[in-house]
């Protein structure tokens, strides 16, 4: 998956996205062209991050249940491969 490096990555990216859709609104208004497309990116960004953070728990939610079943392969109770057999 993801992992923290591409949260980081989007966090940052999404609040200095903000900052320009702010900085844009305040000359242009909210309907300027800049502060639009600023906020459509924005929007883009939050949608990727949301979409990362649900893969992030559902990878978690199905590793978590897989141990509670005792699915997951343990060393103690899995016969070591042997080639030469």
């Amino acid at each position: 998956m993801g992992g923290s490096s591409e949260q980081e990555r989007l966090l940052v990216s999404i609040d200095e996205k903000r900052k320009l859709m702010i900085d844009a609104a305040r000359k242009q208004g909210f309907t300027g062209h800049d502060t639009i497309r600023h906020s459509q990116e924005l929007d883009c960004l939050m949608n990727e991050y949301h979409q990362l953070m649900q893969e992030n728990e559902l990878s978690q939610g199905i590793q978590g249940l897989v141990k509670k079943l005792g699915l997951w392969p343990r060393r103690d109770v899995m016969p070591a491969y042997d080639a030469n057999k």
